[in-house]
């Protein structure tokens, strides 16, 4: 799952395409659910399907949620528990995102004792970000995504001062001036 530049959805190597997801409100749920813990029903609704009565809005998620469990082709990727909905993290998967803010994290971890460890964190994690959050999905409505945009970009610039620092501390400017650029 790449979500940090074009939002792209891989199976077994293969690209879901659009036809894959049957509707891009499909793509849409399953990204949302990607970027939240577990969430309710109505919760989702007020964010994907505002304009819609809860008699529609319950028929509009099953079949979206349907869509999301077709297109992966597996049933439990989304799980109910509660009265939530959520995305099943103990599938064997890989999220972009989660890999670049657990490399974040792990470069401040190391940062006060292993300064070479950190900045092979803080590359990695740069690397991994190819573009804004879901860059070129469009939204019908209110862009839920809006914050964790602006979050993860904030965190990336930050990553790239952090960077440049560290390799200004070893003395690399050419590649300290790289990261800054």
């Amino acid at each position: 799952v790449f979500a940090l530049g074009e939002a792209n959805v891989y199976v077994n190597g293969r690209l879901l395409s659009a036809s894959d997801w049957g509707a891009a409100k499909a793509k849409e749920l399953f990204f949302h659910l990607m970027s939240v813990s577990a969430r309710r029903k109505d919760q989702i609704g007020s964010v994907l399907w505002p304009d819609l009565s809860p008699a529609r809005l319950r028929s509009a998620f099953h079949v979206t949620l349907y869509r999301v469990r077709r297109a992966l082709g597996v049933n439990d990727c989304v799980l109910y528990d509660g009265e939530q909905y959520a995305f099943n993290r103990r599938l064997d998967y890989y999220y972009d995102v989660d890999g670049f803010e657990k490399l974040l994290a792990q470069a401040e971890q190391a940062m006060a004792d292993n300064a070479e460890q950190a900045e092979a964190c803080l590359q990695e994690a740069v690397a991994l970000y190819k573009g804004e959050f879901l860059e070129g999905m469009s939204f019908s409505g209110e862009d839920w995504s809006l914050w964790r945009r602006e979050e993860l970009e904030r965190r990336y610039l930050s990553a790239l001062q952090t960077l440049g620092d560290v390799r200004m501390r070893r003395e690399a400017y050419a590649e300290a001036l790289e990261a800054y650029r």
